[in-house]
């Protein structure tokens, strides 16, 4: 059912305009034409920033700040607002004001550079407001294709199979499913990319990408539609036909630039994270590539007990690390393939959710943030963390009230792009102290019958990446481990009474990404 939202609340929605260190910063607003004050002016690697403060900040607020309100007619330089309007205008630019204000004295030359709130990062940043959904939807189906060469099926194809099995799981028809999300970055356009081969008919069909967090984006959209109270019944669905595309690994998506940017492979890039771990925290080379290649050994022996993954074997120690190197210390094993897969999930609100089966699963978190992308020209940045994986896993303990992740949570599905990918995120989601995770790797911490299980389908590494479908991968090995239905690679902790799972993407690069951390659960909150 489709019930609309007249009549309920409407959020004000502000934006933040960044501003930004250059030389000799002039505003003009409201007539007035504002320099950095005198003595603002330091000297940071040699080159001169000047920094934004109160008096440019106070002056450019009102563009900084814009309102999207129904009914608001937004302000334009030269026109005053009178009565409510301007007093919901004078409320906003006070509260960014203030923010800015904080911001402008940050000593950072990349403007925008949040911080991480958790402890663990050793800084003191900014949390957004976040309020978040816990417990207020449910997912109650769930479907996955197998991930692999698919040369024999088309994107549409995938996606009927994966849909298929998700309304079969939840006992609904596809009449019963009242909004739908895809997820696709490179294999359709608009909502007809869906509703086309599922014969939708009439139906709202959001079509969205986000990176690498694409399917993820789309979970956490479909979420927030039924939490709403906009839809009963909702299906987040994710796609990518990659092996048709000829290209060897993803397809480059990267617009025409001013030659400036820096044109590097997404191995080359993730690689620098391997060094700079290592010199950071005082590991050999040799040390490091042991931990690398157990990562990689850890996913494929996973894998190999999973029906539904690309690569289903295990690979020796010593094939990983005498693999051919594809850029800096990163060998082919220690990268992640490229595949084609669909999965899907169908959500519904959380007190209808035993309708539909006895084992449910309730949505606890759902974070995404993007970050300024300042970390390739930001001297701070050491390539050993992302600051935006930081970010979003504290808006994410935040909502399902977790206090000690590793502790609490029965398994993980993470993002191992890279194998240095996965060893940094132990650090970032916190489930190990900083420069501790390559112990903990080599200890078994984070194997199928560790302390806590990373991976336990085979990640990235086993199944490859279709964009679109692989964060709902991620929930769907969850689903099954949650239930108590993973066969072969069921966690022991879950019978133990651990009821948490936690799925995570990145998008991007280091330094420049975008992040989704989510945490569902067996049961709701007492």
């Amino acid at each position: 059912m489709r019930n609309g939202l007249a009549d309920q609340p409407v959020a004000l929605i502000t934006r933040f305009v960044p501003f930004t260190s250059v030389q000799g910063l002039r505003v003009t607003e409201l007539g007035h034409e504002v320099s950095p004050p005198a003595g603002q002016r330091a000297t940071e690697g040699g080159s001169p920033v000047y920094h934004a403060r109160a008096q440019a900040v106070q002056s450019a607020i009102l563009s900084a700040v814009m309102p999207c309100v129904v009914g608001l007619p937004p302000r334009r330089p030269g026109r005053f607002l009178h009565g409510p309007a301007a007093a919901v205008h004078l409320r906003l630019a006070c509260v960014g004001c203030y923010a800015l204000r904080c911001f402008a004295n940050l000593d950072r030359r990349s403007i925008g550079y949040f911080e991480s709130t958790l402890t663990t990062s050793g800084k003191r940043g900014h949390s957004m407001a976040s309020n978040g959904i816990r417990d207020r939807v449910a997912i109650v189906g769930m479907g996955c294709t197998p991930f692999g060469e698919h040369w024999d099926k088309s994107a549409s194809d995938l996606l009927v199979d994966a849909a298929g099995e998700a309304l079969t799981s939840a006992g609904i028809e596809l009449g019963h499913v009242d909004a739908f999300w895809l997820g696709t970055l490179f294999s359709g356009q608009s909502g007809l990319t869906l509703s086309r081969p599922l014969k939708i008919d009439y139906k709202p069909v959001s079509r969205l990408e986000n990176y690498c967090a694409t399917g993820s984006e789309a979970f956490r959209n479909a979420c927030y539609a039924v939490a709403s109270g906009a839809y009963d019944v909702a299906m987040a669905i994710g796609v990518e036909k990659l092996k048709d595309s000829g290209f060897s690994g993803l397809p480059n998506t990267r617009s025409a630039g001013d030659g400036t940017a820096a044109a590097m492979t997404a191995p080359a890039m993730f690689s620098l994270l391997a060094p700079a771990y290592a010199k950071k925290y005082g590991i050999e080379a040799d040390q490091l590539k042991a931990v690398m290649t157990r990562i990689a050994w850890k996913n494929h022996r996973n894998g190999a007990l999973n029906p539904r993954a690309q690569f289903r074997k295990e690979v020796p120690k010593e094939t990983i690390a005498c693999s051919p190197l594809v850029a800096g210390p990163l060998g082919i094993f220690d990268c992640s393939g490229v595949s084609d897969g669909s999965a899907a999930a169908i959500i519904v609100r959380a007190e209808d959710a035993r309708r539909y089966t006895d084992k449910p699963l309730y949505v606890k978190a759902l974070s995404f943030v993007a970050g300024p992308a300042a970390g390739p020209i930001d001297p701070d940045y050491d390539y050993t963390t992302f600051p935006e994986v930081i970010a979003s896993a504290a808006d994410a303990y935040a909502q399902a009230g977790i206090k000690d992740a590793r502790q609490e949570l029965a398994m993980a599905e993470v993002h191992d792009c890279f194998t240095p990918t996965e060893l940094v995120l132990m650090e970032d989601l916190g489930f190990s102290a900083r420069g501790t995770a390559w112990k903990d790797v080599l200890a078994g911490t984070f194997d199928l019958d560790g302390e806590l299980a990373v991976n336990p389908d085979g990640g990235l590494k086993s199944f490859g990446h279709p964009i679109g479908a692989s964060g709902l991968r991620m929930l769907f090995e969850c689903w099954l481990q949650l239930r108590g239905e993973a066969g072969k690679r069921q966690i022991a902790s879950v019978g133990r009474g651990r009821k948490l799972a936690l799925t995570h993407n990145l998008g991007g690069a280091p330094g420049e990404c975008v992040s989704f951390v989510g945490v569902v659960g067996a049961e709701p909150t007492a």
